[in-house]
């Protein structure tokens, strides 16, 4: 892991870059017979590039290039396909953060994370049924 240095009044303090690299599963079950109905999987591959003022984290979702970034209590996601422009856009998810940037922050920013990631792939499931 690559180390950061960080000085200030003369304080010396080293952050390891955050990773978040998963997979996240989820199935819905049928009530009567408990079948699986519906499965969606997401494979998330982000680093943290910004831990306050903003968050933020750059990688991919199910292969594809996606940004996180929460500034000011609003967060948002969007996933591209392609380079990472705002015309290369093909999901997005916003919404307001009420968490303090710093530690809490980030386990609520990766959780965001995971859950659009679902999203994401029910959406691209559902569309390769059409």
């Amino acid at each position: 892991m690559k180390k950061i240095e960080f000085i200030k009044d003369n304080i010396h303090q080293f952050v390891t870059e955050r990773k978040l690299v998963c997979k996240v599963h989820r199935f819905t079950r049928m009530e009567i017979f408990g079948e699986v109905t519906d499965r969606y999987e997401s494979t998330i591959n982000m680093a943290m590039t910004g831990s306050a003022c903003p968050v933020q984290y750059e990688g991919t979702i199910n292969g594809k290039n996606a940004y996180y970034r929460d500034r000011h209590g609003v967060w948002y996601l969007e996933i591209y396909d392609g380079e990472i422009m705002e015309s290369n856009v093909i999901f997005r998810k916003e919404g307001v953060s009420s968490e303090d940037i710093g530690y809490s922050g980030m386990l609520a920013a990766e959780k965001r994370i995971m859950k659009c990631s679902i999203k994401f792939s029910k959406k691209t499931s559902e569309k390769k049924k059409e």
